[in-house]
């Protein structure tokens, strides 16, 4: 009778476990850093742009003091990333690939643009 009961509650352990265990992510992340390329330091302020295949609507990420964005929650698809700011070209990415549980390290580096200020 004790093997019984032991098994009974070793079963019913894993059974509660399960759902987490066998759960699938089903959404990915974009994540990456914003550096001015000649000096390689972050900039901050950034808006950062990405429409996808799996998007409604254009999704808007600011670059923290650290330079470092993020696009979370995405579900799987084709993605653009891109980037107009005063002071810089232009910057775009096209066709990055997402899959679900994945996170796309996407470094951006802005190329200065002197004329821009002006």
């Amino acid at each position: 009778m004790p093997f019984t009961k032991l098994l009974s509650a070793a079963l019913f352990a894993v059974a509660l476990a399960a759902p987490p265990i066998c759960a699938a992510q089903t959404t990915g992340t974009i994540a990456g850093t914003v550096l001015d390329k000649t000096t390689k330091k972050p900039v901050a302020d950034i808006i950062i742009v990405l429409t996808g295949t799996s998007l409604e609507s254009e999704e808007i990420a600011h670059s923290g003091n650290d330079g470092g964005y993020r696009f979370a929650n995405l579900q799987p698809g084709l993605f653009t990333v891109s980037v107009v700011n005063d002071g810089y070209n232009p910057y775009e990415r096209r066709d990055l690939a997402v899959n679900a549980g994945q996170t796309y390290r996407l470094r951006i580096e802005l190329v200065p643009n002197p004329s821009a200020d002006k």
